[in-house]
């Protein structure tokens, strides 16, 4: 890790690093995050670590949209894996990656999200792509799930350390584990518009800080 991501905002026209050095809830690093006012979860942050504030048995992810710097409709997300040794829970569990989101407050009573998540499960080499579709709060409505093409064998279970990456370009969208391209899909549904962002899903019996993320890094393309 190199020493420049021991502090949050560090920044420049075409990047974004942290390594989360505050306690926060929900995660702002000084304006930096948008999250949910209503509904949905949010990421929170203690020192080196960033995860979902409460566990959940709906569909209200913890997400936040990194919202300063604007990075552009191409953009990357990368980030390291924190998973607690002999962490284990038979629920679900998953880190994800957002592209071009977009957390929509306007209505207060009524947070819509749009966007692209990869999500990274603890368990299993289950990986998912989905677009949020910002229509509602309830599946299948608000989300629909795509079907990316594995690639070098596709997700291997996710362990401590683990570098995950996703891109998105035009509509192409890659994603990496360690250096090495796992997945690739082209869609069409989100041309513009959001950035990159961060997203956990953990559900009641899960221990959110057990599995999760120590850095971020996001980038223009």
């Amino acid at each position: 890790m190199s020493a420049f991501l021991l502090r949050y905002g560090v920044t420049n026209p075409t990047s974004y690093s942290t390594a989360f050095p505050a306690t926060e809830d929900p995660i702002s690093e000084s304006g930096s995050w948008r999250t949910s006012v209503n509904f949905y979860k949010a990421p929170r942050s203690t020192p080196g670590k960033c995860f979902a504030n409460a566990p959940t048995d709906s569909f209200d992810d913890a997400i936040g949209q990194l919202i300063s710097p604007q990075l552009g409709n191409n953009h990357s997300v990368r980030t390291t894996v924190f998973r607690q040794g002999g962490y284990t829970t038979g629920v679900t569990h998953e880190i994800g990656h957002y592209l071009r989101v977009l957390i929509d407050n306007s209505n207060p009573s009524n947070t819509l999200i749009r966007g692209y998540e990869m999500l990274f499960p603890f368990d299993s080499t289950s990986f998912q792509m989905v677009a949020w579709l910002a229509v509602n709060h309830s599946f299948p409505d608000n989300f629909t799930i795509l079907n990316p093409t594995a690639v070098n064998g596709g997700l291997a279970n996710v362990q401590n350390g683990d570098v995950l990456e996703s891109r998105i370009v035009g509509n192409l969208i890659t994603v990496y584990q360690n250096g090495t391209q796992i997945y690739t899909l082209t869609d069409s549904t989100w041309t513009n518009g959001g950035g990159p962002g961060i997203g956990f899903y953990a559900n009641t019996g899960a221990t959110p800080a057990s599995f999760c993320i120590s850095d971020y890094q996001a980038m223009t393309l």
